[in-house]
């Protein structure tokens, strides 16, 4: 699991960003798990479904947690996503406290009472609770449509954050089902679990390639250099006309006075 920050991709991109407008990251530490859902869903997410990644930080002590009733701990740390679900909405949603004391408790809670009265319609993903066993503290939860998953961890640092990418398809398993992963897909989400970055870097490279983004850049950059030149010479040319119209003018205005001033030399 590594721990280098990853902010910058061609996968999150602002010519990316406008490609990929249904598939979004709200409070992540960093830009990897945009970068890894727009490499997987490019071509399983159809444009009327969006997927969302959200990081929410409860910022609760062990104490608020222990005294505080199973309906108040719930209102902090349940997120509002699954409370006002949208049908054509596909989420993952991880919930982490600031501390791992508080964390642990929140974890006491969750299972102690999910399934009973909160997240009635979600179920424990317990297989996904032992492959994480050894790598974060987590309790996985996915809904009936299988279009959500909620993961409440006792923290998340950033080794922790990059290794949940491992399961992706676990979480979303509807937008999987009918299109099995590639060896190329295989390979970037165990890159997620690497001690460095360097092949996942590689292999998202490798993914914005195919879906050529370096054109996509170069061309959006070469469009607004175009609106900007087109801008300028158009300017130019208003400036030309301008001057060729006061330079008419004043010819015209000469010739009548020059008229004028014959007629009277006539008479």
């Amino acid at each position: 699991m590594f721990n280098k920050a990853i902010h910058s991709t061609m996968l999150t991109s602002d010519v990316a960003d406008r490609l990929f407008s249904n598939i979004i990251a709200v409070n992540a530490p960093d830009q990897s798990f945009l970068t890894t859902l727009r490499a997987m869903l490019h071509r399983r997410l159809s444009q009327n479904e969006t997927v969302q990644i959200t990081c929410t930080k409860v910022r609760r002590s062990v104490q608020e947690f222990s005294y505080g009733t199973t309906a108040d701990c719930f209102s902090w740390i349940l997120p509002d996503a699954l409370r006002h679900s949208n049908s054509l909405e596909h989420g993952i949603h991880i919930v982490h406290t600031a501390g791992p004391e508080a964390g642990e408790k929140m974890l006491e809670i969750v299972r102690a009472n999910a399934g009973i009265r909160y997240l009635s319609n979600f179920t424990r993903r317990d297989d996904l609770q032992v492959f994480y066993a050894r790598k974060v503290k987590a309790l996985f939860y996915t809904d009936d449509a299988e279009k959500n998953t909620v993961i409440f961890a006792e923290k998340l640092e950033l080794k922790h954050f990059h290794a949940l990418q491992m399961m992706i398809p676990k979480y979303l398993p509807q937008l999987f089902t009918d299109s099995p992963l590639t060896e190329t897909e295989i390979n970037l989400l165990k890159s997620t679990g690497n001690r460095s970055a360097d092949e996942y870097e590689r292999l998202i490279e490798d993914f914005a390639r195919e879906l050529d983004i370096r054109a996509e850049i170069i061309r959006s950059k070469l469009a607004g250099f175009e609106t900007g030149f087109e801008r300028v010479k158009a300017d130019e040319l208003r400036n030309e006309i301008a001057i060729c119209q006061n330079e008419y003018a004043l010819h015209f205005e000469n010739i009548i006075a020059s008229d004028v001033q014959m007629v009277y030399c006539v008479r």
